[in-house]
């Protein structure tokens, strides 16, 4: 009885504690966020990032970044990691002379811009005798793969290719996380902006009320002073950034006075620019030296062509900021086709265009379409530029079907959400949907909030749900596609095709313009005969007043196949256990009888 009772004990306790692998509490995989296989002007200039997502820092010995040809899996180390990745932390390698003062380690070149594969591995034990080369018994845990193009072994489907100047980034979900599905076509799009986001270290703020006034005179006279002693030690220079470029200043201003460059000090404590070097051209052919100029926490500074002699070609450039002694002090920026007027402005989402200039002063995103002539010229120029960067956009929900009283031509919606931390215009934006994506609507020149949703409604926009199934797209002013949304099956009456945890699927509460909640559809014939598919339980039939309704964290459901096999499992270990018991009790079960037979 004594075992029976364990027994039970520790199967209930097993089951009780169960919990899909998606659930398990362990700790958050390291992820590749970017990769770019060549630059413009050379297929060998590449680069690699990887990102901390978990709350602690990560010691990086035994990690390697291994490479696979499309074809293959016979994986070759690329670079071992070193050092320390710290918490929300990036960790970039590139190729000799690359990204200069933003590579934590130089990675061997090779991958092919067509097609391949990387992976992350680490190395958690082997039984090798020392040497280099890692031992047929390594025990190694894949932390991260991407294939690309043609590869044949991605995660599910390889991420689209990219040509010379572009990368492959990682998509972020709508609470600035970076996105994890294990389907490398759903985790990737191709970037015209690489941005590695490593940049050099910050200095170390000095703290304490300790510290004598020699050390407080010397931090203030120069807050570029490195840790040393009497200059034993090298000067370390802070990175600043660059936020904005005006390359065609709009009449009566000038290329030759009025182009800028704006520098930003995203530290707590002011930068001494003296020295430093701002380069520009394709080719950074030229360059300015500031001069005495200390740029304060937080603060911006715009330097002017009239005292750089600097030049931004229209057709596009490039510029970077260098420090003291050479090395870069800040990300690469590059443009191409600029429109009179405008800007090239970073943001939180990256750089984009936009019509209001801040020189010295932080960012505003594009205002909206004016009746001016100027600006409808402008305008028009934008659209049609194929070179134009966009902020992200994504498509969250759609509602195919909705079930009576409402209708198709009225009730019908496409839900878009902006991930960013600042607006982004609608002008000259589009939805395509249909089976064929044939029916367009544009979208009105409106904003969409940071962090917001917005729903477009058939009796506002000519939307073509298709209850048999169909898909949608959301096409930038270049008339790109910017999102899309896994094709849906045969709608359910009443339901809509949402994005929710990262996978569609339809749940039977609509919620446009608010965050997507999973509740189950039960009827599947698109008849909307079910009440689970309707629109009741309180919820109003007007579907733009009261469908924005606060959404939960989904609940999982219990996995009966391992309820059923730790049950079964719990059975016949008991019947094992009792097997002498049983014999004996199946022996005097036959005494009982005979005597009872004997008596009668």
């Amino acid at each position: 009885m004594r075992k029976l009772m364990i027994l039970l004990t520790l199967s209930l306790v097993g089951l009780s504690n169960y919990v899909s692998a998606d659930d398990a509490l362990l700790p958050q995989n390291l992820l590749i966020t970017e990769v770019q296989t060549g630059s413009e002007s050379s297929a060998s200039q590449e680069f690699v990032e990887v990102y901390n997502p978990r709350d602690d820092s990560v010691n990086l010995t035994g990690w390697r970044l291994e490479y696979a040809s499309a074809t293959s899996l016979n994986w070759n180390t690329k670079v071992e990691l070193s050092g320390t990745i710290q918490p929300r932390g990036f960790y970039t390698v590139s190729t000799a002379d690359y990204v200069v003062g933003a590579s934590d380690d130089v990675l061997s070149s090779g991958l092919a811009a067509s097609g391949g594969h990387l992976r992350l591995v680490e190395q958690l034990s082997s039984d090798g005798d020392g040497a280099d080369e890692p031992s047929s018994q390594e025990q190694i845990a894949v932390h991260d793969l991407i294939g690309w193009g043609s590869a044949l072994h991605a995660e599910v489907l390889p991420a689209p290719s990219q040509t010379g100047g572009e990368s492959l980034k990682r998509i972020v979900d709508e609470d600035g996380e970076f996105v994890d599905t294990n389907d490398n076509s759903l985790d990737w799009f191709v970037s015209i902006q690489p941005q590695p986001m490593q940049t050099l270290a910050p200095v170390e703020e000095e703290s304490g009320d300790d510290q004598n006034d020699d050390q407080e005179d010397e931090q203030n006279q120069d807050p570029l002073v490195g840790n040393g002693q009497g200059g034993s030690e090298p000067v370390i220079y802070s990175a600043v950034e660059i936020t904005e470029i005006l390359p065609d200043p709009v009449s009566p201003k000038t290329d030759a006075d009025d182009e800028y460059i704006e520098l930003y000090n995203p530290h707590s404590r002011p930068v001494s620019l003296s020295g430093y070097v701002i380069q520009s051209g394709s080719n950074l052919q030229y360059s300015f030296t500031i001069g005495e100029v200390v740029l304060p926490a937080g603060s911006y500074r715009a330097f002017y062509a009239h005292e750089t002699n600097l030049t931004f070609a229209n057709s596009g450039s490039r510029a970077q900021v260098l420090a003291p002694d050479g090395s870069v002090a800040g990300q690469m920026v590059r443009y191409t086709d600029s429109t009179p007027g405008e800007s090239w402005s970073k943001f939180a989402g990256g750089f984009s265009w936009t019509d209001v200039q801040t020189p010295s002063s932080a960012n505003k995103p594009r205002r909206l379409a004016s009746s001016s002539k100027a600006t409808t010229a402008t305008t028009t120029k934008v659209a049609a530029s194929t070179t134009q960067s966009y902020p992200k956009l994504m498509i969250t929900e759609v509602f195919p079907d909705p079930a009576s009283p409402l209708k198709d031509a009225n009730d019908e919606f496409v839900e878009l959400y902006n991930p960013n931390s600042f607006a982004v215009s609608l002008l000259d934006w589009k939805i395509k949907s249909g089976s064929t994506l044939r029916s367009s609507c544009k979208l009105p020149p409106q904003d969409i909030g940071a962090k917001k949703y917005l729903a477009f409604f058939s009796s506002d926009c000519t939307l073509s749900l298709g209850n048999k199934g169909g898909s949608v797209e959301l096409h930038n002013p270049n008339k790109q596609v910017a999102a899309t949304i896994e094709a849906y099956p045969k709608a359910i009456s009443g339901s809509t095709w949402a994005l929710i945890d990262g996978k569609w699927q339809w749940t039977s509460k609509p919620t446009p313009a608010a965050k997507n909640e999973l509740v189950a559809s039960s009827s599947t014939d698109g008849t909307g005969n079910s009440s689970s598919n309707s629109l009741g339980g309180g919820i109003s039939t007007d579907p733009k007043q009261v469908f924005s309704q606060a959404a939960s964290i989904p609940t999982h459901t219990v996995d009966y196949q391992a309820v059923a096999i730790v049950g079964t499992g719990a059975l016949l270990y008991s019947l094992y256990e009792w097997k002498a018991d049983i014999r004996n009790l199946y022996r005097r079960s036959r005494g009982y009888l005979s005597s009872w037979g004997a008596d009668r």
